[in-house]
């Protein structure tokens, strides 16, 4: 069985392409790749598993994540 978040759905792909796009190879690739690498960027994640992620961290730790409410939006957790 493959593992559910290694599928890309097209909601997914919408959501990326609509943060990052233009879907323009190999610069949309390389945008996203950028991105990713930053330690501060972890993607989808839900509000409630930010706050506990962030809960024992110092003030001031953040971490961006893509909004939960809209699609092309991102949102800081702290």
């Amino acid at each position: 069985q493959q593992d559910q978040n290694s599928t890309v759905t097209m909601e997914r792909f919408g959501r990326v392409c609509a943060v990052l796009g233009p879907f323009d190879l190999p610069a949309f690739v390389t945008r996203i790749g950028n991105l990713y690498a930053k330690r501060w960027f972890y993607g989808e994640m839900p509000t409630t598993t930010a706050t506990f992620a962030l809960s024992n961290e110092r003030e001031g730790t953040f971490l961006l994540r893509f909004a939960n409410s809209r699609m092309s939006d991102f949102a800081i957790s702290r």
